[in-house]
Parts: C-alpha cells; sequence; structure tokens
C-alpha cells in the first residue's frame, strides 16, 4: 500500500511539474502587451528574465512584445503596469522602412523556390529534403549536408553545414563567408529567407555573370538550423505554425528545458544579469556555463576551422542590422568597419543598424556575434546579425509575405559575401544630366568597404558611343571603411540632342572579383543654378530662438545652418527657418532641389523635414533618404529620423511645383523625452535643366476640376463637358505610393469618400484615351 502511495504521489508530482513547464510556454499564452516605462526601466525588465530584446521599444514610454501568462505575472508580481493590446494597433506604430525608389518586389523569384509546409514554413524535413534536392541538382555549386564533427543534440540531431562554391566538395584558400538561421526555434523566417537566397544563387549562376563571379571567387557556407531540437518541438505542438518555443531542448538539472543559445557564447558569457539571465524559466536563460550547449561548440568548431571573413546571423524581427558590441554600450574597435558594413548591407533594404543599444536599446552577453568577431586575435571575423521584419508580424508572418520578406534580404545577402573581398561603392554626387556641348565635371565618391586587404581599380567607358571622359580609369589603395573624391568630366558629342541618353559602364576590379554597373546620364540644352551655401543667417526668417550657422558642422567651410549649433535640441520643439528668397520653379522643365544634410534625431517620435510653402500651403518633400513618419511624428508624411553620421546629397523633383513660385523651409519638432544633435543642412541648390526644342504632347491644361481643395471628406472630380468623361485616375500619396486606381471610369462628376486618408498631401493623375493626361495636387485636411 505504502509503495503504490509513493508511486501515486510521485506521479502527481510529475505531471504537476511537467503541466508547469509546458504550460509557461502555451503557445495560446502569448499576447501583445505594452508594458509602461514611465516608472521603470528597459533594464529592469530585461532584469526580470524577459525577451527584450524584441518588440517595440519607446524610450521612457512603452515597451511591447508579445508576452506569456508566467510573464505577465512577474511584471504583475513587481508592480509593473502593463496592457494587452491588439495587434493591429502595433501596426500603427511601425512604418515601412523602405524610401519612394525602392524596387524590392520587382526581383523573380528563383523557379524552384516553394513555401514550406507549415503554415508556408519549412519543417525540419522540408529544408532537409530541400537541400538534398539542391545537391542533386546542383553538384557542382552546392555540398550535400554535412555533420559538425560529432556534436550531438540533447535529443540527438547532428548540427549541419553546407557550402556553395564552384568547388563545393574542397576546401579552397578563397574569402569565405558564413550564414547561419534558426539560433532561436520560433524565427522560421530566418530559415525562408537563407533558402530563397541559395536557390536563386544556384539558379543564377549559368545567367547572371555578378552571382558566376560571386561563387568563383568566394566560398559561402551555411547552417541553416542551429537550434533542430527547438525547431522540431515548435512543428510537433504546432504544426499549422505558430510554435513560440525559442530556446533548445536541454533539460536542465533544476528539471526545466531550454537555453537561449544567443547568450551561450563564451565572450563576456553572464556579464551581467540584464543581457543574460540565469534563471532557467527566462526566455533569455545563458546556461549554467559558456559553451555548455553542443549547438554553439558546433558552431564554435566550425567557426574556428573555417577562419571565417565575414559572419551573418539572422534573426527575426525588428528590421535591425546589429553589431557588436553588444554586452556594452561603449564601441568596439572596429566600430567604423562595422558600421560600413552594416550600412551598404541596410543600403539594399533599409534595415535600421547599429549595436543592440542603438537599434534595440538593450544590452545582450553571451550572443555570437561578439564572440565570433573577439574570441580569436589572429583572425579577425566581422560578424552581424540582421533582425528580420516588422515587429507587428511578429515570429511567424503570414504565408502571403513570406516572399516579400525574402526579397528585402536577398540584395543584403549577395553583398554581404561581396564584402568579404575589396569591396567598394561608386556614387556620383551630382544629378546625372550633361549640358550638350559643354564638358561637364562630376564629383564622385570612392568608398572602401569590404573586408580584404589592398588595392583596387575603378574603370570608365561610355558604351553609347556619344560621349568622351577624361579618365578611363582610378587606381586606388585606401584602408578599409576609408572614402575618397574624385573628378570625373564628361563632353556629349555636337550629335546628341535633348533627352539623349549617354550610358556609362562602370567595372570595379576587386582583386580576384570584378563587378560591372552601367548609369545613364540624359543630355539638357541649359542648366540654371540657384545656390544658397548656408554661411549667412540673415537668408533665413528664423522661428525659434535655437536655429543658427553651425561652424563646426558643414558640408562645405565654413558652416551649416542647423538647429542648435554645438548643443542638443530642446525638448517640445518645434522650430525652423524660412529661405528668405523664393525659387521660381519653371513650366515644362525638370527641376530638382538638392542639398547637404546629416542629422541624429531620436526615431519614432521627433523628426525633421524640408517643405516647399506655395500659395496653397505648405508641402513636405519626398527625397531619397526622407522616411514616413510614425503616429507619433507627421503620420504617413516624409521626415527625417535616426541618424546619418555622415554628409548625404539629398535630390528631390520639384516638377510637382511647375509654373509657382515657392519658399523652402526646414523644421525640427521633438517631444518631451530624448534630446540629440538635431539636423543640419548645407549647400542648396536648385537646378533647372531647360529644354528648348520640348514640347510635351502628354500633358495638356487643366480638363478637370479638383474640388473641394482643401477637403476633409469628398473630393469632386468633374471632367469638362467637351473631353470625353471616361479615363483612368491615379491617387498618390506625397510618398508617392498608388493609394487609389480607378479604370474606365465615369468621370463626368466622380466623388470619392477619402475621410480616412491621412491629412497631408495628394497628386491626382488623370489619362483620357487619347492620352491628354493631367496631374493636381489636393490636400487633405
Amino acid at each position: 500500500m505504502s509503495y503504490n502511495f509513493n508511486k501515486l504521489l510521485l506521479l502527481i508530482l510529475f505531471c504537476s511539474l511537467t503541466s508547469h513547464i509546458f504550460g509557461q510556454f502555451d503557445n495560446s499564452h502569448y499576447k501583445l502587451t505594452r508594458v509602461d516605462l514611465k516608472n521603470t526601466s528597459i533594464e529592469a525588465i530585461a532584469r526580470l528574465g524577459l525577451e527584450a530584446d524584441h518588440g517595440f521599444y519607446a524610450p521612457g514610454r512603452f515597451w511591447m512584445n508579445y508576452l506569456n501568462e508566467e510573464e505577465t505575472n512577474l511584471l504583475k508580481e513587481h508592480h509593473i503596469d502593463y496592457t494587452p493590446v491588439e495587434t493591429d494597433f502595433l501596426k500603427t506604430l511601425e512604418r515601412n522602412n523602405y524610401s519612394c525608389e525602392k524596387t524590392i518586389d520587382q526581383i523573380t523569384d528563383p523557379k524552384r523556390f516553394r513555401l514550406g509546409t507549415m503554415a508556408g514554413y519549412y519543417t525540419y524535413e522540408d529544408m532537409n529534403a530541400i537541400l538534398d534536392t539542391m545537391h542533386m541538382l546542383y553538384p557542382h555549386l552546392i555540398s550535400q549536408r554535412f555533420d559538425i564533427d560529432t556534436f550531438k543534440t540533447f535529443e540527438g540531431r547532428p548540427i549541419q553545414w553546407l557550402r556553395i562554391s564552384n568547388n563545393p566538395d574542397q576546401t579552397q584558400t578563397k574569402p569565405r563567408v558564413l550564414y547561419t538561421a534558426l539560433h532561436h526555434a520560433r524565427e522560421p523566417m530566418s530559415l525562408s529567407q537563407l533558402i530563397y537566397y541559395i536557390w536563386y544563387l544556384l539558379e543564377h549562376y549559368d545567367s547572371d555573370s555578378e552571382i558566376k563571379n560571386l561563387i568563383d571567387n568566394t566560398e559561402l557556407y551555411f547552417i541553416p538550423c542551429i537550434n533542430p531540437d527547438g525547431y522540431v518541438y515548435n512543428a510537433t505542438n504546432k504544426p499549422e505554425g505558430g510554435g513560440m518555443w525559442r530556446k533548445n531542448r536541454k533539460l536542465d538539472q533544476s528539471g526545466f528545458y531550454g537555453v537561449d543559445l544567443n547568450r551561450n557564447y563564451g565572450w563576456k558569457w553572464g556579464f551581467d544579469d540584464t543581457g543574460s539571465s540565469p534563471d532557467p524559466l527566462s526566455q533569455v536563460y545563458r546556461g549554467r556555463t559558456p559553451f555548455s550547449e553542443p549547438e554553439t561548440q558546433a558552431v564554435a568548431a566550425l567557426t574556428d576551422q573555417f577562419k571565417f571573413n565575414l559572419a551573418l546571423n539572422n534573426h527575426t524581427f525588428g528590421n535591425y542590422v546589429i553589431y557588436p558590441w553588444n554586452y556594452t554600450s561603449e564601441p568596439c574597435p572596429d566600430n567604423a568597419v562595422f558600421k560600413s558594413i552594416a550600412s551598404t548591407y541596410a543600403g539594399q533594404n533599409s534595415f535600421a543598424i547599429g549595436n543592440t543599444i542603438q537599434t534595440v536599446g538593450y544590452l545582450s552577453n553571451g550572443g555570437s556575434d561578439d564572440w565570433i568577431y573577439a574570441h580569436d586575435p589572429e583572425h579577425k571575423t566581422f560578424s552581424l546579425t540582421p533582425e528580420i521584419g516588422l515587429t507587428s508580424e511578429g515570429f511567424w508572418p503570414a504565408a502571403a509575405n513570406i516572399r516579400h520578406l525574402c526579397k528585402t534580404t536577398l540584395k543584403g545577402n549577395i553583398v554581404f559575401a561581396e564584402m568579404a573581398h575589396r569591396y567598394f561603392e561608386v556614387e556620383f554626387l551630382d544629378p546625372l544630366y550633361l549640358l550638350k556641348g559643354k564638358s561637364n565635371p562630376f564629383q564622385i565618391s570612392v568608398n572602401r568597404i569590404g573586408v580584404e586587404q589592398g588595392p583596387v581599380t575603378v574603370k570608365f567607358k561610355v558604351v553609347s558611343d556619344n560621349a568622351i571622359i577624361n579618365h578611363s580609369s582610378f587606381d586606388l589603395n585606401l584602408n578599409i571603411s576609408e572614402s575618397t573624391l574624385k573628378e570625373l568630366i564628361i563632353t556629349p558629342n555636337i550629335l546628341t540632342v535633348n533627352n539623349d541618353l549617354v550610358l556609362l559602364e562602370i567595372t570595379k576590379i576587386m582583386n580576384n572579383l570584378t563587378l560591372i554597373d552601367t548609369i545613364q546620364f540624359t543630355i539638357k540644352s541649359d542648366i540654371r543654378l540657384t545656390t544658397n551655401t548656408c554661411d549667412d543667417l540673415s537668408d533665413f526668417i528664423l522661428d525659434g530662438i535655437d536655429w543658427g550657422i553651425d561652424f563646426s558642422e558643414y558640408h562645405s567651410a565654413p558652416s551649416s545652418i542647423g538647429d542648435s549649433p554645438n548643443q542638443k535640441y530642446h525638448e517640445n520643439q518645434n522650430s525652423g527657418v524660412v529661405l528668405e528668397e523664393p525659387f521660381q520653379i519653371p513650366n515644362e522643365e525638370k527641376t530638382l532641389l538638392t542639398y547637404w544634410l546629416k542629422w541624429d534625431i531620436e526615431g519614432n517620435f521627433d523628426y525633421a523635414q524640408v517643405y516647399a510653402i506655395t500659395d496653397d500651403g505648405e508641402f513636405p518633400l519626398c527625397g531619397k533618404f526622407t522616411r514616413p513618419g510614425t503616429v507619433f511624428q507627421k503620420e504617413g508624411q516624409p521626415i527625417y529620423d535616426g541618424n546619418s553620421i555622415v554628409w548625404l546629397k539629398e535630390e528631390v523633383d520639384m516638377t510637382q511645383f511647375a509654373g509657382q513660385e515657392i519658399f523652402i523651409g526646414i523644421r525640427l519638432v521633438s517631444d518631451d523625452l530624448e534630446n540629440r544633435n538635431g539636423i543640419n543642412i548645407d549647400d542648396i541648390e536648385l537646378i533647372t535643366y531647360q529644354d528648348h526644342n520640348n514640347s510635351s504632347k502628354t500633358t495638356s491644361p487643366q480638363f478637370a476640376k479638383i474640388y473641394p481643395n482643401p477637403t476633409e471628406g469628398e473630393l469632386h472630380i468633374a471632367i469638362d463637358a467637351e473631353k470625353t468623361t471616361v479615363g483612368d485616375l491615379i491617387i498618390k500619396d506625397c510618398l508617392g505610393r498608388k493609394v487609389k486606381e480607378l479604370t474606365e471610369c465615369d468621370l463626368s462628376n466622380l466623388i470619392l469618400d477619402v475621410g480616412n486618408y491621412h491629412s497631408g498631401l495628394y497628386f491626382i493623375e488623370i489619362t483620357l484615351p487619347n492620352q491628354l493626361k493631367m496631374v493636381s495636387k489636393w490636400i487633405k485636411l
């Protein structure tokens, strides 16, 4: 009797324990939660063992993340206020960071790319089958799967790697790049985008010279699933997708499961209890000792075996690129190099860059990047982490979004491999227009980014045979992250006419890697230039006491104009300047506004804008570096926030203001919390390219009435009765995004409901069957 009673008691205790273990991470318990930070800090949240490296972080305001019931109970026990919120609310806080000109979705999917069987994501079995198929179809480009030594997970699975090169079964002496995925089991998008990338490489080897050149001269290594046990656990318990297990599946001595593999590496392991947790129940539990887990031991072994030049550890989510140091807020010794690499990757997808404190606002220790970068003083591997996808999409974005998310990282993955070589970028700093019959000087920036040391060469060739250049090449010997300026003079021949194109081929020779780009210049008959060098405060009308001439920051000496020279901007600031002299925008001619700027502004909350002032009101200007404002800024309008540590040349098409006199204004708006250095602007130019023989036949006078303008609710379109009343209509916002399109609609008296549109400037484009076309501005109040 006693024996049976003891067995029963043990069974009850075991069931209670296992119920607690598994119940704490029941997927259904995860809810989007807003945590109030007015009376606490993100560091205090992290010390509780919560996963503070994800979510939407608003310093001093709130933090939002997907939390389970046990985690919200922790908040309650520590008297920290929190509120469950709907995912749709998080979507209103976020923005798509892609600029007006990005064309990510124009990428054609690899033919063999397919979504997986787990809500569009791959199961462990899917992944292995795909990798085996790749090797079967392309044995000359991709190796089979190999186990990393004899390492096995707690449940007995190997950690595997594979290689892509022009001789994948042999180890060669070429630059080496490592790509990893699934440190965390609930981040399947990290694997999906890697599979997409591999298919793209394999399928384009024979047709794309850039891809062939890359594979022929580089060894690409992949660990597609660092955490197979955790990944299989999610697929087993949530076969329809949505599994939220993060850690591996090691059973701890205390009876709890899982170690956060990205807190288990040896560099500054356990540095503090904020960047990782000693609590086995925590999502960021670091394990009992550094490298206690076979998964991290395997990554370390492969890293030491192959001595990679670069490593990219893919995670989700947040649209960040994170680099060392991550255990401290201090910059690492190679901070400038990391910044160049991250900026180049992010140039393909507009991800934010920085270390963890600069991106997610939180430190972490025992991570992969810090260890891979720092552990071997004889061989430096630059290791970074992309966090892919918007926070509002969570760890399991909808299947319909997977292909798009894969495309956001594709070009970044490619250029990342190129940066293992002597990669450099060439940028023309002047608008790409040529004055016919003249010698046209262009300032060129050459920026050395790749981590392989050695000289490089850039060559120029006019492939359209209608112009000559003064230099055919430049030989350069730059340090990593160093840049230089060169001048190239292009002279069109006398037979060119307005709007002819001059095609310039740029060949970048980087030792064994060669890349070829082609850019085009447009011929114009005359150029009119209006310039303000931002050196004289009397040229500006001031709205705020802090704006002034800044002699410590400038693009061209001696100064620029800034919102707060030599100090940080103030709380609750809403101030600006307006150029005193107006600009006249001519009709039927191409007009560009250019200016140089750099800025350091709190992201998501504070912002700066450059805007045009006309008789109809103020219109924010959309440039190459603006982003749409969040709900805390001017929602949906083009703004500057975050930071640019270097001077950038902005370019804005002003043709929308043709025939008008405009003033140019600059404003900075801040809230009551974080203050930064603000914005500086220098060398403002209005450039008009005149076509004396241009006679546009596609644009007619305004043949339709648009009213009321401005409007709050309804917009009326009434076409001239003498015209045909059927046509096409497109409405775009001030960022150029299409918000409405109607084809072959009756325009005789059309009424549109625009009550739910964001306030701001819109453009309506009407095209009639006879190709008559008009574009008109209207304002939503």
